[in-house]
Formats: C-alpha cells, structure tokens, sequence
C-alpha cells in the first residue's frame, strides 16, 4: 500500500456554470411558465365565453391569469444568474401574458371602451417583473464588481 493510495482524495467540485448560460435556462423557463400560464387562462373558461360575442362586463379568462404574478420569481432567478438575462426574462414572461389579454379582448364584444381594462394586468405584471429584474440585475452587478 502506499502513501498516496491512504490519503483520501480530496471530493471533486462540478466547475459552477456560466452565469449566462444559467440565465438562459431560468429565462426559458420563464417562458415556458409564462406559455403554460397563458395557454390555461385561455382554456379554463366555459365554452359559451371561448366562441366570443361576450359583453365586457363577463369574465373572458379564467383566474389562472393571476398565477403569472409568480412569475417574478423566475425573472429575479435569471436577472440574478446574469444581468445580460433580466431583460430577456421580463420579455419571456410578459409577452404572453399581453397575447392572453389579446385573446380575451378577441372574445369581447366593444362595451363602452371597458375591453382596454384587460390590459391593465399584464401591464402591471410588466412593472413588477422590470423591477424585480433591475433589482437582481444590479446586485448580480454589485458583486460582479466586487469580484463575487
């Protein structure tokens, strides 16, 4: 037996990946939620409201829409993997929220200029998830500089 064989090995350590390339995983991610999101707001409606001809005063998606706002968690992961990501990330995740309300104003009949309203949440899911991204972003910037 020799020395070298005794000594235990010190444990390997996998090297971390790129930071963008991490980025881009939580920013596909997002994206892929954000489809999921969308796709289930649209169809978890009854059938009467999916032909359209509703009046802007009845529901054209379902509540799921408000689980995008979880969505701001997968925007801050990616914005904190990388700052080049935070702004592909906010994209990921509101774009298609901005299509549901699409689809939804599509099934509306004009009802006093209510339909507008329907924009209002992927606006304001928008705002939050730029925040968030910013905040991350610039804390990923932070320890960048500081050499973390």
């Amino acid at each position: 037996m020799t020395v070298a064989s005794a000594v235990p090995s010190a444990p390997s350590r996998r090297p971390a990946p790129h930071p963008l390339l991490s980025g881009l995983a939580w920013t596909l991610g997002t994206l892929a939620a954000s489809v999921v999101i969308g796709w289930l707001t649209v169809q978890m409606v009854p059938a009467g409201v999916r032909a359209g001809g509703v009046p802007a005063s009845e529901d054209t998606l379902s509540d799921v829409w408000w689980l995008a706002l979880l969505l701001f968690l997968p925007v801050c992961f990616a914005a904190r993997r990388s700052a080049w990501m935070a702004l592909p990330a906010v994209a990921a995740a509101a774009v298609p929220q901005f299509l549901v309300a699409r689809l939804g104003l599509d099934r509306m009949v004009a009802d006093d200029g209510l339909e507008v309203l329907l924009f209002v949440v992927p606006i304001l899911m928008t705002l939050l998830f730029l925040v968030g991204a910013v905040l991350m972003g610039t804390v990923r910037a932070v320890e960048h500089h500081r050499g973390g």
